[in-house]
């Protein structure tokens, strides 16, 4: 006979269980328990995310888009190795696969799940562009962001004017630029 002992500890104490497990995969499986300790830990799990393909990008878009209070809880985002192809055929490789986008269209999917991300305070973008014109836009688009971040860095801006963002995020404590001499054709 099996014993059903239900979760007699009170909200506060989960609350600080849930905010000593760190492995992404605990969290997940603490949201699977039940519906007080989902909320607790679903809010963990999604304080900081980070991409690495574009198609992992859409569906987060989708499910934020979806759902406000996951949407309120990032805090950080991360964009790590995300992979776009350009119309120039000579950068064109034979191995792309589903995780590439058109930098147009990747260019909109990122701002679009940032637009939808209300309390953003982080933004990482370790990324090379490759070419000025992407990076260009990159650097336009993140000059019309709300100011709502505190720490953002990008890599390889490719000469580009970072005051648009500057003028922007009046609340940036932490700031990384790198440029890069070296320019696509």
């Amino acid at each position: 006979m099996a014993m059903h002992a239900g979760n007699g500890l009170p909200f506060d104490i989960w609350n600080d269980i849930v905010a000593i497990v760190e492995d992404r995969n605990d969290l997940v499986q603490l949201c699977l328990v039940n519906s007080m300790i989902n909320r607790i830990a679903a809010r963990r799990l999604y304080t900081s995310l980070s991409f690495g393909k574009a198609k992992n990008i859409a569906k987060c878009y989708r499910t934020m888009m979806g759902n406000a209070i996951l949407a309120g809880h990032v805090v950080a985002l991360r964009f790590a190795s995300t992979r776009y192809y350009t119309f120039d055929l000579s950068v064109y490789s034979e191995d792309r696969t589903a995780n590439w986008l058109p930098a147009a269209a990747f260019l909109r999917l990122i701002f679009r799940l940032i637009g939808c991300l209300v309390n953003l305070k982080e933004l990482d973008f370790p990324y090379d562009f490759g070419q000025y014109a992407i990076s260009l836009a990159f650097s336009v688009n993140l000059g019309q962001l709300r100011p709502r971040l505190s720490k953002f860095g990008f890599t390889n801006l490719y000469g580009c004017s970072a005051l648009p963002l500057l003028r922007t995020q009046s609340s940036l404590e932490y700031l990384l630029l790198e440029y890069s001499i070296f320019l696509a054709t």
